[in-house]
Formats: structure tokens, C-alpha cells, sequence
């Protein structure tokens, strides 16, 4: 194509595209906020002005996030008065921002606060903005209370013969520590103790005050005898994991056989005693101590004893002064069971966002919430649900 036939094709399609679209006089308003890297993140036209979003700045150590109302007309940004609760600690207001385009009314949220649940969730909470800016109370009121289930925990401590006294309290020790680790938990407690025969010293019960958990498990004096396993897991499933034991039909069922060595009952009724646990879903952890279990038989049968994967049910220490380097491990992993909050080394936190994504309609705010299930160190999985809907809450 020569030059000559070029400027005429050229100048045609100008012409042509200036007939085509009408171009607005009106001078284009630019607003500006230097000192912010957040600004514009969101922004929606709520009648002659806007709503502009800076989630990142920080105004303290514990506020984080603004709303600006700027004027079309004057090119000016205010930031609104929001009154955020002292939990709402660096929500990133404004991450979310929705309207109601029949009220003009908006809704602006900041689903990044933290509270610690054993390990750290992260909630969030919003605030509608009437047309003259009012702005509302939050959206809840406060942070929803840490999750929680029912967990329901029975020791079953090796009271035989080849237990000697000092270590059978070092045993003891370790179970009151444990119980002290759960006590802010909705957990109820039962301790148990097998050699030949086996004594349910205490049935489930939910006591608050580690002090008298303390004194009752200090009062338990050692049986003596052989070490009838089996024996005593039949009887625990079938007196103790039931109601009349004081076990809560909703709550996860744990159980922490703690033993020194093999099982004299093992080739007649282990494995038995195991399917009649596994039957009433009981989560099953074994600890060995000491040198026995470095006999393959004696470590198979914790591994028969304890529930799927077995590293992370099954516990061998050298001696009873080495039960307190495991307990840190042992609380992670039974929180860690479907339903509770906590993580073992799995997962690492979840997360429950209120308000990562809203809507608002005729006076009912529509709330989303991201809930990543688990993070993995390698693999990612998380699910994302609609929390609910709030009506008229203002």
C-alpha cells in the first residue's frame, strides 16, 4: 500500500468513528490521596458523590482501613466516622463495599480481624451507610464466639505390676497436665486404670477447676498386676463411651491408652476390642513407654490398638519423664479431629471471613464467608459458603 491511498483510508476511519460516538464536554474529576496505597480500591456512586475505599491504611497499631465520601462537584475526600469496636483489631475496612441502588444505601465491610481460638480465625464485620452518610452500628454486634465441639476424653493408664510407684505417679502427672491443657475446652474427662482387671476410677464429667481434677487424679493408687489391654478397652467402650458412663452422644470420643509394655490378653481380644471401639467411632491414641517397644510385636501392637494414620495416633517415648516432651503434640492432634477448631501438623489455620464478599437489598445485607478448611504445606483445599442473611438489623 503506497502513502497516497494510505491518508485517505486513514482519515476515513476518523471521520467515521467521530460520527459514530458523541464525546461528553464535561471535565473529568480525578481524585487523589497520596499518602494512601489502598485508595480506590472500591468505589461506588452513591447519589451526586462517591464512596472510596482505602482497606489498607493504618491509622494505629489496632485500626485499619477508611471510607472516604467525595464530592463530584468539588473534587474534595472526607473520611466518614465510622465507630469500629475495640475487637474489630485491623479489619481492613472497606475490602467490601456494596449499594442498594432503590435506597442508594451502601454497606462497607472488613473481613480481616483476628481472634485467637487456639489458633487465629480470622472474622469480619460491616456497617450500612444511609444516603446523608449515617453509618450504622456493626454488623454483628461483636466477633463470633471461637467454634467449638464436644470432645470426650478417657485415659486408660497401665496400672500393672511392672509399673513401678514413682512412674505410675509420673503417669498420673501427665494425664493432670493434659486435663489442664483442655480445661478452657468443652470437654469432659474420665480416667481409667487396667492391669489384670480394669477400675473406671472416674466417669465423664465436665469439671472446670483444674485444682480438683488435680486432687483426684493425685488420690488414684496403682492396682498391680497383669496387662489385660483388650480387656479393658471392651469395657471402656462398653461402660464408659455410653450414656450411662456420661458420654455426650454429639461429642468426639478419645481415647489415651498409656502402657509400658505389651498386652497378655493380645492374641485372644485385641483385635477384637479395637473393632468394638472403631464401631462407636472412637479416635484412639496409644503411648508406649519405655525399652519394650523396641521389640517389632510391641510396637505393632500399638499400631493395632490405635486408630488410622498411625503417626499420628501412636506415641513411644524412652521413659515416663519423657510423656511431658509429647503433650504439646498430643492436644494438637486430638483438637485437630473433624469438627474442632485447632490444627496438628496438617493443617496450619481456618479461617472464617464474615463479609469477604456482601450484598445489601431493601434493608437485608447478604454476608459471604470464605472458610478455608484446611491449609496444607503442600496442597490447598478450602470450601466457600454463603453464612446467611440478616434482616432488617438496623
Amino acid at each position: 500500500m503506497d502513502w497516497n491511498f494510505r491518508l485517505p483510508l486513514c482519515l476515513f476511519y476518523v471521520c467515521h468513528s467521530t460520527m459514530a460516538f458523541n464525546i461528553d464536554p464535561v471535565t473529568w474529576k480525578t481524585f487523589t490521596n497520596n499518602e494512601n496505597t489502598g485508595f480506590g480500591y472500591k468505589v461506588i456512586q452513591k447519589g451526586a458523590s462517591l464512596l472510596v475505599s482505602d482497606p489498607l491504611i493504618q491509622h494505629s497499631q489496632t485500626e485499619r482501613g477508611q471510607i472516604y465520601d467525595c464530592s463530584v462537584t468539588s473534587g474534595n475526600c472526607i473520611p466518614l466516622s465510622i465507630t469500629v469496636p475495640a475487637e474489630a483489631v485491623n479489619m481492613s475496612l472497606g475490602l467490601s463495599m456494596s449499594i442498594d441502588p432503590q435506597s442508594s444505601k451502601a454497606v462497607v465491610c472488613g473481613p480481616t480481624i483476628p481472634k485467637n481460638c487456639d489458633v487465629t480465625t480470622y472474622n469480619g464485620m460491616c456497617f450500612k451507610i444511609s444516603l446523608d452518610n449515617v453509618v450504622s452500628r456493626s454488623v454483628p454486634k461483636t466477633l463470633r464466639e471461637c467454634p467449638t465441639s464436644q470432645i470426650d476424653i478417657a485415659f486408660l493408664m497401665d496400672g500393672s505390676g511392672s509399673v513401678k510407684n514413682v512412674e505410675f505417679n509420673k503417669m498420673k502427672n501427665f494425664v493432670i497436665e493434659m486435663i489442664k491443657s483442655f480445661i478452657d475446652h468443652d470437654t469432659q474427662f474420665a480416667i481409667a486404670q487396667f492391669s489384670t482387671y480394669c477400675t473406671v476410677h472416674y466417669k465423664f464429667q465436665q469439671v472446670k477447676n483444674a485444682k480438683s481434677w488435680e486432687d483426684a487424679v493425685t488420690k488414684i493408687g496403682q492396682i498391680r498386676g497383669s496387662t489385660n489391654t483388650a480387656k479393658a478397652i471392651k469395657q471402656l467402650v462398653r461402660e464408659l463411651f455410653a450414656s450411662e458412663g456420661g458420654a455426650r452422644p454429639s461429642a468426639s470420643k478419645i481415647l489415651v491408652v498409656i502402657t509400658d509394655g505389651e498386652s497378655t490378653d493380645k492374641y485372644d481380644s485385641l483385635t477384637e476390642a479395637v473393632q468394638q471401639a472403631q464401631a462407636k467411632k472412637i479416635t484412639r491414641y496409644a503411648i508406649g513407654v519405655g525399652n519394650s517397644f523396641i521389640v517389632d510385636t510391641a510396637t505393632k501392637e500399638l499400631a493395632t490398638i490405635a486408630s488410622l494414620p498411625t503417626n499420628k495416633h501412636v506415641f513411644k517415648v524412652t521413659d515416663f519423664d519423657a510423656l511431658a516432651s509429647i503433650s504439646e503434640q498430643l492436644k494438637e492432634n486430638i483438637i485437630a479431629i473433624e469438627g474442632t477448631q485447632t490444627t496438628g501438623d496438617s493443617s496450619r489455620m481456618e479461617f472464617a471471613q464474615d463479609g469477604f464478599s456482601a450484598a445489601l437489598t431493601s434493608n437485608v445485607i447478604i454476608l459471604h464467608y470464605i472458610k478455608l478448611k484446611k491449609i496444607f504445606l503442600k496442597n490447598l483445599k478450602c470450601e466457600i459458603h454463603a453464612v446467611g442473611v440478616v434482616k432488617n438489623p438496623f
